[in-house]
């Protein structure tokens, strides 16, 4: 069932709604400061947030996915399931208007009017977003499941994954005891980090980076500059032909994206 965004909200972590657009325009059933206020509840409870992580609500039928960038939280709220096409569009919404949210809140005053000129800039997301479609999206996601489970067949391979540099889990083959949350939150935390050493000394932009355990290794690859490709192979596996699959791979998966 292809999934239907209802709204999509930006807050304050302090719990205000700076920004509410109701999906095509329509009527809010919800008041968005009640909803932006239980959210930055939760975020709240029990951690402190240093990068942005991608999580999720469920109720009554209603799914909220929502990411936490510092002192600002993007959501969007949907029906009908399709929570990887959801992600995705959330993931594009924050990493095109974190910028300005920040630029305006620097002389915010409490009046969220100032935000306004975002509505237009969501609703012309949200339209190209309905405009493709979720077969459009679908069909992507298929792509990109069917170049992982290519890599997957790779004797030695374990599994792989394709995270945003958000940290959003895009799509994976991951075996039962891989927990899907730490998995998007460690590859782009590596890329950064290996990206400022590597500019450090000059050496341009990460290509590979390769972290050899006791008893296997990890092999993340950038795409595009856009997401991270990563795989988990035995210790005995063909290291060479998979550095050449995954560059293959993340070229395709670069198109793709």
């Amino acid at each position: 069932m292809p999934v239907k965004i209802l709204d999509v909200r930006i807050f304050h972590r302090d719990g205000v709604c700076l920004v509410h657009v109701p999906a095509g325009g329509g009527e809010q059933v919800v008041d968005p400061n009640l909803i932006s206020g239980f959210l930055s509840a939760v975020s709240k409870f029990g951690e402190e947030v240093e990068e942005a992580k991608v999580r999720k609500i469920d109720f009554e039928g209603k799914t909220i996915i929502y990411e936490h960038v510092g002192d600002i939280i993007f959501a969007v709220r949907i029906s009908g399931g399709g929570e990887g096409e959801a992600g995705r569009f959330l993931d594009e919404v924050g990493s095109k208007l974190e910028g300005d949210v920040r630029e305006r809140l620097k002389a915010w005053n409490g009046d969220a009017s100032v935000f306004e000129p975002l509505k237009i800039k969501i609703l012309e997301m949200l339209s190209e977003f309905e405009k493709k479609g979720g077969v459009d999206m679908a069909e992507k996601f298929r792509k990109i499941g069917d170049k992982l489970g290519e890599l997957r067949d790779i004797p030695g391979i374990k599994a792989a994954a394709l995270v945003s540099n958000r940290g959003f889990l895009i799509a994976s083959t991951l075996p039962p005891g891989f927990d899907e949350k730490v998995v998007a939150a460690i590859p782009p935390s590596i890329l950064r980090m290996g990206a400022e050493g590597l500019k450090e000394m000059k050496l341009g932009r990460p290509r590979n980076i390769f972290i050899e355990g006791e008893r296997g290794v990890m092999v993340l690859a950038d795409v595009g500059g856009r997401a991270v490709l990563m795989v988990v192979a035995t210790s005995d596996a063909n290291l060479g032909y998979i550095f050449l699959e995954m560059e293959n791979t993340s070229k395709e998966l670069e198109k793709i994206l």
